[in-house]
């Protein structure tokens, strides 16, 4: 009894079971993330130019108002693409352990 349940430890323990990576999605999130990359920094200038027009003071300052909220929103979906790359990152060999090393 002893020997069959060593002998299903061991191939149990040989052949671990080996974590499977999505990188379809991986793929997928790391292009939404440069493509939010670059509309941020539109963003980022555009903040810039509404701020800077409001500081000036003006009769009718909705437009840069909207402008600074649109900007937020942009922002905060580039941050939400970041943190879900990094997620769909992290169980990767490499990335926050050291890589796997290959038996011979």
């Amino acid at each position: 009894m002893e020997e069959n349940n060593t002998n299903i430890q061991q191939k149990s323990g040989s052949e671990a079971p080996k974590k499977e990576f999505n990188i379809k999605r991986l793929h997928t999130s790391v292009t939404v993330t440069a493509i939010m990359s670059f509309v941020s920094i539109i963003a980022i200038v555009m903040l810039y130019l509404a701020l800077s027009d409001i500081a000036k003071g003006g009769d009718d300052l909705k437009l840069e108002w909207f402008v600074v909220g649109l900007s937020f929103v942009i922002l905060a979906i580039f941050i939400i693409s970041v943190i879900t790359t990094i997620i769909f990152l992290m169980p990767m060999p490499g990335f926050f352990s050291k890589k796997e090393k290959k038996k011979k």
